[in-house]
């Protein structure tokens, strides 16, 4: 096009573009609206990946730390002596903490430190610089969640096994650790040379051990690491460095971040939907003066690029404000998830991040306004003579190859954000297929409206219904829009309320609530006591033996470590088994016979292993394997795979014995209890603690408020993007609203004249409305139901019924909001006289 064409089509999209600037205005808000959550969750994400480069070293604490869950042997404490240096020591065990004062007793990490640990960053206490305090005397630092569920202060005694220790100060923060960790475990940090004095630490009790090191500067961590791997696993320890964390908190980082783009691509997919929904409606309303514009000689290309200029601009428009909005949303986001990361930050405006996200704005949305603007060239210029005709018939194949295109682009932005191109299409597909079912579903409701249809309704009522189906609704936009966000937010709530829901059910079928673990073999029988004479009904005492696989299928354990696809982590577990006659209620066998009894001395011992990590580790029935214990080698054949009820919070185990296999083996007891409210269980950790200090006790029902806690605080995060999807919705329903403000306006006239009144024509409409929000509603809730039935039946091996008080809400505040839209909208619409109407569409 020359340089005068290019000025024609730019002044005649400016005038046309006057008139039209309040549709203009709303579908710019709603891609407004996509293009911000992208640009909000890209920059984001570059923030973390800013902040894990920056701190790896801070949530390490150290150069390079070495960690086991027994005392390190000699020849490993021989290598820790070559390491140059500083270096700091660290126990961590689970222990009951007592509060004297308040005469209260909680489970509690504790973590005793010897040297000068953390080397890098710092525990963040109250007040400051009080770390220091662990290097003087018996002195605690006591996690903020713990004091302030005891409501106990600075200066108070607080008593770990039979030591008796003083609050020096309020732990905030500690290195490598998110402040959400404290939910299911408060920490206590002591100094190491008063553990021995707690007499915490016993035969089979659970410790890990670890060694920390600052190393000089010339001194590579994972070079030194690697010279000595050999030796560290055969001994079982993991190692840390820099480079290590930094890849592991890479990774999660990055999950985290392409969930957020990936939700914030749905808003975003929203936003195109507007603008290529207001694109169509407005080359709709403008087909006569298209039309016109070709009898006075303008080309289809000339015609077309009025409307490609409006598009453009408007594109740009919306996104500045979307990258200005994102970019304000970014600065917002930390305050969502700071709880869930081990690091803290400050956002930092990233221009690349913004323009990365605008690119992809501007693109997938520019490609679903291309396919209604590919329609203006098969407007035929007879069209402004006979307005009665249509346009040319038949399939568009340019149309359709560009929604081709916008579903390949938006196929290649999934792929990136999940770095698979099978799983973004498998994104792709999924979204597509819940579109089509909010379609087909949209369409049924229009079906079911027009036989609902009767005379004996109100006269407001049959026309409120029948604007469900009639010409150009808004019935299959609405649906789809707010049913996608109704889906999303119910289908987490559904979830969140099933998960708990087991857990109650747990409790509440006479099951055990109350736990007491590392009981020692002399002092089994003094706990019991101790329950009956609480009133408490207990069970037998559960016996463990800790281990560890020595070989799997006659093969080394250190040999499978980089040979197999088994993970390293069930290579190097310590397996806390136990023995017994019969399957207990919360098991099911799946294949082979049960052993209850073997023989004295038999070999191998036949067991029963748990199906999914015997699936792992590559066993199946009569497969031989070795276990350690203590130092001992045991031979073991599988006799039996069971299912194990995971949510039912009883003692499971993942390797179950025969009767007459580990009597004389090193063991520890687990005692479960029913009690019947938290005073009571309160009292037994009171007496527990006081009779035998190194028993540690939790209550479930404190377990199950914790996990609602997590569950909420995640919770927040997918509403809040949630909301970003319903407002961009709710933008693009306002913008159909606005375009059907003109075929409105000949409806209502004609109504008017037949003698309707204004109240009457406000009544159709909000009638059409409520039935638009109650309709989205119910759609939305039975994909929710479907989707939660699918997660009940994949994730938690269950069948669950709805719980109404969680997927009801929508169907009491949509309609309610699709109320307050439709009046907003069209209020304007009742208040223009019939005759101004008329002469109009005259």
């Amino acid at each position: 096009m020359s340089g005068g064409a290019w000025r024609w089509a730019w002044n005649t999209a400016w005038r046309d573009a006057r008139g039209s600037r309040g549709q203009a205005s709303l579908y710019a808000f709603s891609m407004a609206l996509g293009i911000a959550a992208l640009v909000a969750m890209t920059s984001f994400g570059a923030d973390l990946d800013r902040a894990v480069g920056d701190q790896t070293k801070n949530l390490v604490g150290a150069d390079l730390t070495v960690r086991g869950n027994q005392p390190f042997s000699p020849e490993v404490e021989a290598f820790f002596d070559t390491v140059p240096g500083e270096s700091a020591s660290l126990m961590s065990f689970a222990s009951m903490a007592a509060f004297p004062k308040s005469d209260q007793a909680l489970l509690a990490r504790v973590r005793a430190i010897e040297g000068g640990f953390p080397f890098y960053g710092e525990l963040e206490t109250t007040p400051a610089d009080a770390a220091s305090a662990l290097h003087e005397g018996p002195a605690a630092i006591v996690d903020r969640s713990l004091m302030a569920r005891i409501g106990a202060q600075i200066g108070d005694p607080i008593r770990l096994g039979q030591r008796e220790f003083r609050i020096e100060a309020v732990l905030e923060a500690a290195p490598g650790e998110p402040p959400v960790a404290s939910l299911m475990g408060p920490r206590i940090y002591i100094p190491m040379r008063y553990v021995e004095e707690t007499g915490l630490v016993q035969r089979g009790s659970r410790v890990f051990y670890t060694r920390a090191f600052k190393l000089p500067a010339q001194v590579n961590p994972d070079a030194l690491a690697a010279s000595h791997k050999q030796m560290l696993r055969e001994e079982r320890l993991s190692v840390t460095t820099a480079a290590s964390r930094r890849r592991e908190l890479g990774q999660a980082m990055a999950n985290l971040t392409r969930f957020l783009n990936l939700t914030a691509c749905l808003a975003l997919l929203l936003g195109g939907l507007g603008v290529a929904a207001a694109v169509h409606y407005h080359v709709k309303r403008k087909t006569r003066q298209i039309a016109a514009l070709r009898c006075l000689g303008a080309t289809v290309r000339q015609a077309a690029m009025v409307f490609m200029l409006q598009v453009m601009a408007i594109s740009l428009a919306a996104a500045t404000a979307g990258a200005l909005l994102g970019t304000a949303i970014q600065f917002l986001t930390p305050r969502l998830v700071a709880e869930w990361l081990p690091f803290s930050f400050t956002p930092q405006i990233q221009p690349r991040a913004i323009a990365v996200g605008v690119a992809w704005g501007l693109l997938l949305s520019a490609l679903l306004a291309l396919a209604p603007l590919a329609g203006v060239r098969r407007i035929s210029p007879l069209l402004s003579f006979r307005p009665e005709l249509s346009e040319t018939p038949g399939r568009d194949w340019a149309q359709i190859a560009i929604y081709g295109a916008a579903a390949a682009a938006w196929w290649a932005f999934a792929a990136v954000q999940l770095r698979s191109p099978w799983q973004g299409a498998a994104f792709v597909g999924a979204l597509l297929a819940g579109v089509a079912a909010l379609y087909a579903v949209a369409r049924l409701l229009s079906w079911a409206a027009r036989r609902l249809l009767s005379p004996r309704l109100p006269f407001a009522w049959r026309h409120g219904l029948a604007s469900l189906f009639r010409p150009r609704n808004q019935t299959s936009v609405f649906l789809i829009i707010l049913g996608m966000g109704v889906v999303l937010t119910s289908t987490l709530a559904g979830a969140r309320s099933m998960l708990l829901g087991q857990f109650d059910a747990a409790l509440t079928r006479n099951r055990a609530n109350f736990i007491a673990f590392d009981i020692q073999s002399d002092q089994a029988d003094g706990v019991a006591e101790i329950m009956a004479a609480d009133g408490l009904a207990a069970g037998a005492p559960i016996p463990i033996v800790p281990m560890r696989l020595a070989k799997i299928k006659g093969r080394p354990v250190a040999e499978l470590m980089d040979e197999s696809g088994i993970p390293q982590w069930m290579l190097r577990h310590e397996y806390r088994s136990t023995y017994r006659d019969s399957l207990v209620e919360t098991e099911t066998l799946e294949a082979g016979a049960w052993v209850a009894e073997s023989a004295p001395g038999q070999s191998p011992v036949p067991i029963s292993i748990e199906r999914d990590i015997a699936r792992a580790l590559g066993l199946a029935l009569g497969d031989t394997v070795e276990m350690d214990v203590m130092g001992l080698p045991l031979a073991l054949e599988v006799a039996s795979l069971r299912r194990v009820d995971w949510q039912s919070m009883q003692p499971n185990f993942y390797v179950v014995f025969p009767k007459g296999a580990l009597e004389e083996a090193p063991q520890m007891f687990i005692q479960a209890a029913k009690t019947n409210s938290a005073e009571e269980a309160a009292r037994l950790q009171r007496d527990l603690a006081a009779a035998y200090p190194n028993v540690s006790s939790f209550d479930m029902t404190q377990v199950i408020a914790s996990i609602d806690q997590l569950l909420g605080k995640a919770e927040a995060v997918i509403r809040f993007l949630a909301g970003l999807c319903i407002a961009a919705g709710f933008a693009l329903l306002a913008s159909a609203v606005w375009n059907s403000r003109y075929q409105r306006l000949g409806e209502h006239a004609l109504l008017r004249t037949l003698g309707a009144s204004r109240r009457q024509m406000a009544q159709i409409t909000l009638t059409e409305y409520f039935f638009l929000g109650l309709f989205a509603a119910l759609t939305g809730l039975i994909l929710a139901i479907l989707a939660n039935w699918g997660l009940g039946r994949l994730f938690f091996e269950d069948s669950p019924f709805p719980d109404w008080r969680v997927l009801a809400p929508p169907i009491l505040y949509l309609p309610l909001m699709t109320l307050a839209l439709g009046y907003l909208s069209l209020r304007g619409v009742w208040r223009v006289s019939p005759r101004t109407i008329l002469r109009r569409e005259d």
